[in-house]
């Protein structure tokens, strides 16, 4: 009878063998069998000793803060959307990427040295407290806000959900009054998609700010309601949009390209690990012409969309050329709920190209500064609840038409593509 002892350890052996030589041929391990690895982290570790007993001053020097400022300069150092992001700010990280913030449900912006609502969001306590867009803050907590910056204001009326703020508004319309309200602070999730209308010549208007993992429900229920409403010709308002998710991307452009069209391809350092992706054969399709609205913050996912529809022939770009992120952003989950956004593929578009650097480029540029895009932005979100009067003694400043948005309704009535390009600078129009 054999020796089970010995039987044991052959079986043991061979078992740490196997995962030796998986270990081996997996490249998130291979760094492990590599000699410069561990003289590199021998070298790290020196270096984060010394700093931690000699520097001048042993408040900044302790080792979990040491560690994640170097790995911060580390992924910072390789390209402007790799980071490490602490605890603290990987949480924050994930809420923002989901349009999920903390506060009372409101959009605010400085016009005219007031710090204004632009904005009201549905499901936030200020909607049910009765703030409108257009007030102006005076006081937060009892403090008054004049002299403070916007972002300071901010901080101000942000809080731990479940706590109350206590605001002071000035309300100029029909007459000014001040009005006092207490509301509580919580979590508010924000629409992605939104300011669904049907404009002139039954063209329908949707703005997406950014591509969420409820973005593809949220268009098809807007596209659904344009259509009811007679919309033929569509416009889908992408300027500003940071991207968001790759899969939402091609959910998105799979409701106007035929199914199984090429989307987008995604080419990795590793070859295997690349992407190519199609539109869904759902047999969804908007039947009418598209234009994109594109400006030079619209990014990566939004990008995405718009260049893939340009490719197929299936929408126009106007605007302005769009950022050029044209990478893909992987997320890991890290020791101490911390998390590293590291940049580890490239976007090509249907036609081989990649956005990477240069963006896409619109078939009908008109530029627009950043102060009158602000104002066109406002403009154009409440048209349709105030009066011009009304409006003006809101925000200080008269509603004004959007030349970028009237050149997309151009090509759509037109159905070809205008070819005076314009920019609209410092006095805009």
């Amino acid at each position: 009878m054999k020796n089970p002892r010995r039987i044991l350890k052959v079986f043991v052996g061979l078992l740490l063998f196997s995962l030796l030589l998986q270990l081996a041929f997996n490249p998130f391990f291979q760094p492990y069998f590599q000699p410069s690895y561990w003289s590199t982290m021998s070298k790290f570790g020196e270096a984060l000793r010394i700093v931690h007993v000699a520097y001048v001053d042993d408040d900044q020097a302790e080792l979990d803060q040491l560690s994640d400022d170097a790995m911060v300069g580390m992924l910072q150092s390789l390209d402007k959307y790799s980071n490490y992001l602490p605890a603290n700010e990987y949480d924050a990280y994930r809420k923002s990427s989901r349009m999920e913030f903390e506060g009372i449900g409101v959009e605010v912006q400085e016009l005219k040295e007031r710090i204004t609502v632009v904005r009201v969001f549905e499901g936030g306590s200020a909607k049910e407290s009765g703030i409108l867009p257009g007030d102006w803050f005076q006081e937060v907590d009892g403090e008054p806000v004049s002299g403070l910056s916007l972002r300071d204001t901010v901080t101000r009326i942000k809080g731990v959900p479940g706590t109350t703020v206590k605001l002071s508004l000035q309300r100029p319309w029909p007459e000014l009054e001040t009005k006092d309200f207490e509301v509580a602070r919580r979590s508010v999730r924000i629409p992605s998609v939104s300011n669904v209308q049907v404009l002139r010549e039954s063209i329908g208007y949707v703005r997406i700010s950014r591509f969420t993992d409820d973005t593809l429900k949220l268009l098809q229920q807007a596209l659904e309601k344009l259509r009811t409403s007679g919309a033929e010709g569509l416009i889908l308002d992408l300027r500003g949009n940071p991207g968001g998710l790759l899969d939402v991307s091609v959910d998105l452009a799979s409701e106007f390209l035929d199914d199984n069209e090429l989307v987008v391809s995604v080419r990795a350092r590793n070859k295997k690990t690349g992407q190519t992706l199609y539109a869904k054969a759902d047999g969804r399709v908007w039947p009418g012409p598209v234009v994109c609205l594109m400006d030079r913050n619209s990014a990566s996912a939004s990008e995405i969309l718009a260049g893939a529809l340009k490719a197929h022939g299936q929408g126009k770009v106007v605007g302005e050329t769009s950022v050029g992120k044209g990478t893909v952003q992987t997320v890991y989950n890290m020791r101490d709920d911390a998390g590293m956004v590291l940049t580890t593929a490239k976007y090509y578009l249907p036609d081989g190209t990649t956005i990477a650097g240069t963006g896409v480029e619109p078939d009908v540029a008109i530029e627009v500064n950043e102060e009158t895009f602000s104002q066109v932005r406002l403009s154009l979100l409440h048209r349709e609840s105030m009066s011009a009067e009304q409006f003006e003694t809101i925000f200080g400043f008269a509603l004004m038409n959007d030349p970028q948005l009237d050149a997309a309704i151009e090509v759509l009535t037109e159905g070809t593509t205008p070819k005076s390009q314009a920019s609209f600078g410092e006095n805009g129009s």
